[in-house]
């Protein structure tokens, strides 16, 4: 039988809970007091401090009129209507329902691969250049993550239909952001036999990803705020960031950095394609920042911050004292 703790000590010593030799916890505070002095963005937390930056009070907030006069955050679930990548949006909506009609399932599914992705522009450039000649709007589109859960291998079916506003759901990552296209699940009120109660959730809500196999489950790509989304890979990257003390601020600039890069890329291979091709009298290519074009928006630091203490209070544990026997 394992030795019980000393439960009169073991709440009160650090060391005792935690576990760390005591030149670990030295080093440990150590490092506290190098973060609190020297940490120019103020945005790692340091000793007893605790971080309130929650997203999941947002929508409560929203309704409290703003006093600040400071101009809300754009809605990252959002695009402009009539806007390269809503035109996108459109038309993917019709064709699924199209390709479901037909082949009982979207293409990308039939090809093994969740991702509706818009030709690389190499391609897109290329095959424009075919047509009515080399147009940038070719190279605004984005990757659009297609979530039908009534589609996967073992998930229930269930009435369902295609999200009207938004049709999709902005998922901030790198290099770009991409979307997230789901439908909606309904309790049907109008069965004869069980009639249901009439509630509908999203194809993203943890009552519809609870009841998918897991590894269907391990598949979904993001992590689902009251203001938009933000993949895994994103998180993932945080987490490592700010263990080594690249905080909220630095890492939303890196990101902007790599976003941007990205965009110029795309801008570069346009303008190369064109003197390739021959091409005079271009369309200017989309600025990063055009909503109507390449729809380029960077997750804010304070986003960031906040999103990432959603994430991790929903994966934390709580360590007791415990006692055999």
């Amino acid at each position: 039988m394992s030795p019980i703790p000393d439960q009169s000590t073991s709440l009160l010593n650090p060391l005792a809970t935690t576990g760390i030799a005591a030149g670990q916890w030295k080093q440990l505070n150590s490092d506290l007091e190098f973060i609190a002095e020297h940490d120019e963005h103020a945005d790692i937390a340091a000793g007893d401090c605790q971080i309130n930056e929650s997203l999941v009070d947002e929508a409560l907030d929203q309704l409290q009129p703003d006093m600040s006069g400071a101009e809300p955050e754009t809605n990252a679930a959002e695009t402009v209507t009539d806007s390269e990548i809503h035109k996108q949006l459109v038309a993917l909506k019709a064709r699924l329902d199209s390709e479901i009609k037909t082949h009982h399932m979207p293409l990308c599914y039939v090809r093994g691969d969740f991702f509706d992705r818009p030709p690389h522009p190499v391609f897109a450039l290329h095959n424009s250049i075919k047509g009515a000649g080399l147009n940038p709007k070719d190279l605004c589109l984005r990757d659009v993550f297609v979530w039908l859960p009534y589609l996967l291998p073992g998930c229930p079916k269930r009435f369902v239909w295609f999200n009207d506003d938004p049709i999709a759901r902005r998922v901030r990552h790198i290099p770009d952001d991409f979307f997230l296209l789901t439908n909606r699940f309904i309790c049907d009120g109008r069965r004869l036999n069980e009639p249901g109660c009439g509630t509908s959730w999203q194809g993203t809500d943890p009552h519809v990803l609870a009841q998918l196999p897991r590894q269907v489950q391990v598949a979904f790509p993001a992590y689902i705020s009251p203001r938009g989304a933000i993949s895994k890979l994103m998180v993932r990257l945080m987490r490592n960031s700010f263990s080594h003390r690249l905080g909220a601020a630095p890492f939303a600039e890196m990101v902007t950095e790599v976003q941007y890069l990205s965009h110029a890329d795309s801008e570069l291979m346009y303008t190369a394609a064109a003197n390739s091709y021959g091409q005079t009298g271009l369309t200017r290519f989309s600025a990063f920042d055009d909503p109507k074009g390449y729809a380029g928006s960077p997750p804010s630091a304070p986003y960031l911050k906040g999103l990432f203490t959603d994430v991790i209070s929903a994966h934390r544990f709580e360590a007791y004292g415990w006692r055999e026997g």
